[in-house]
């Protein structure tokens, strides 16, 4: 992470904060959730 602690925001308000890593892994608010669920995943496995 570029950061140890981060804040989300919508429309200008906070709606959670915390360490990146508990915030990131388990996001407690609907909109912080929607965000992680909008990042795709990076596939490293060898093309074939």
């Amino acid at each position: 992470y570029i950061s140890d602690n981060i804040i989300i925001m919508r429309k200008g308000e906070i709606v959670e904060r915390g360490q990146a890593r508990s915030v990131l892994d388990n996001p407690q608010h609907p909109y912080s959730r929607a965000l992680k669920d909008a990042v795709l995943a990076a596939d490293f496995s060898p093309a074939t």
